[in-house]
């Protein structure tokens, strides 16, 4: 695992010169324990109206950054991202992320402009939703307690 900031920007520096091509899309909604994760943002807010902090460059996940989130859990206060799991990830139909289909159809914008997000050129839901996925992104919470109905109907699967 890489632990210094040298390391982390070559990393990235590496990542983004691939063709895209070749790089696969990120998800922004991964787990911590996912290969390649990153943190590339921090929620504050509140419980009923979250909102993410973007990094001016994401950070990978290392145990130091996991220990600070303690007693919670990382994906409660940190908005992390890997490579798309797609048909392994319950949201995945095949072709499409079918979380951030349900959260741009059922959240309104948060943003009236785009944040400041490391990510977006290699973001899943950047490809498929664009700018509207980008305007409701700093509400989203991968591990939420919320009671904010939309959100919850965002996050549910659909049978």
């Amino acid at each position: 695992m890489l632990n210094s900031s040298d390391s982390v920007a070559e990393a990235l520096s590496e990542l983004s010169s691939q063709p895209e091509s070749k790089q696969s899309l990120l998800c922004p909604s991964a787990q911590a324990d996912w290969k390649g994760a990153r943190v590339f943002g921090v929620v504050g807010g509140t419980v009923k109206e979250p909102r993410v902090s973007y990094f001016a460059e994401p950070q990978l996940v290392t145990k130091e950054i996991l220990d600070l989130t303690s007693p919670v859990s990382p994906t409660e206060v940190l908005r992390i991202a890997a490579p798309c799991a797609k048909s392994s990830c319950q949201h995945f139909d095949g072709m499409n992320c079918q979380l951030v289909s349900r959260t741009v159809a059922y959240l309104q914008p948060v943003s009236e402009k785009l944040p400041p997000c490391q990510i977006r050129t290699s973001c899943r839901w950047w490809h498929e939703q664009g700018k509207d996925a980008c305007f409701r992104c700093p509400q989203v919470v991968t591990d939420s307690f919320t009671d904010n109905e939309k959100i919850i109907l965002a996050a549910t699967l659909c049978s």
